[in-house]
């Protein structure tokens, strides 16, 4: 464990302070994100924060295809800050409203293994059927690189760094 020193107005104080690193570029191809397209529901006519739209579900996979345990941090209940789309007609059904505790988890992902996650996906518009679109991870591991420490706590909710992992490509039915 790293034990991060902080001094405010000449008060020393000490916290344990584990880091998230971003995947290296040469990381990416051990590591995959996966949708399984046949797996997700037609479009759903349904009423999401007042507004009525349309819902599905991306069963997206991470595979961990290294000879290494991945651990890698998500958030109890703000899921969705760790992923992006990149497509803009569609965006994820997050019930932001709904959050009363959140805070950063740690996945354990053992070699070759891999674990699903459901994501909702909703769009405001029934003529978007038949688009593409694909997910991406921002993969945080656990690690003991301390990067700077400004942009150490928000690095892991910025899905738009160079730590993405893009899934394959789905249409939307």
């Amino acid at each position: 464990m790293v034990i991060l020193l902080v001094v405010y107005n000449e008060t020393a104080t000490a916290f344990p302070f584990q880091s998230f690193v971003g995947v290296a570029k040469s990381d990416t191809s051990t590591y995959r994100l996966y949708i399984a397209e046949a797996q997700m529901p037609l479009l759903k006519d349904t009423i999401f924060n007042r507004e009525k739209c349309f819902v599905t579900h991306c069963p997206a996979t991470l595979f961990n295809d290294s000879n290494d345990t991945l651990r890698y941090m998500v958030m109890s209940a703000s899921w969705w800050d760790l992923y992006t789309l990149d497509n803009k007609n569609f965006e994820f059904a997050a019930d932001w409203w709904n959050v009363f505790k959140n805070g950063q988890e740690v996945v354990v992902l053992p070699p070759h293994q891999s674990i699903t996650r459901s994501i909702s996906i909703i769009t405001y518009k029934g003529y978007y059927r038949g688009q593409k679109l694909r997910i991406a991870m921002s993969l945080q591991r656990l690690g003991f690189e301390l990067p700077d420490f400004l942009g150490a706590a928000a690095l892991a909710l910025k899905p738009k760094t160079t730590n993405l992992i893009w899934s394959n490509e789905v249409t939307v039915h």
